[in-house]
């Protein structure tokens, strides 16, 4: 279904947070929309949440926000990298200029 489209190098954005922040982006993916699961953390392999999962969530109705690298194997091979204080938080970014007036 997905396989084939072409997404634009700006509808996605990839943030590195810590658990303050991520709270604060919760709260904001949430704010003034209709439901309150506008957040994801799929159980996947890392580069699963990181690429295919927020790739299908630029495709859904209603877009979602996706915390990635919760496989504790992935975030064990990328301490080195990202360390062991933050998580990856992808989400469209006509969202994240919608939260920055805010």
């Amino acid at each position: 279904m997905l396989r084939g489209k072409k997404i634009k190098k700006e509808e996605n954005g990839t943030r590195k947070i810590n658990p303050h922040q991520l709270s604060a982006l919760v709260v904001l993916a949430n704010y003034g929309r209709e439901s309150f699961n506008n957040v994801i953390i799929p159980w996947a392999a890392g580069c699963q949440t990181i690429g295919i999962c927020a790739y299908k969530e630029c495709y859904s109705k209603p877009q979602k926000a996706v915390v990635g690298l919760a496989d504790l194997s992935a975030r064990k091979n990328v301490r080195k990298q990202l360390g062991d204080k933050f998580l990856p938080l992808l989400f469209l970014l006509k969202c994240f200029w919608k939260w920055k007036k805010m």
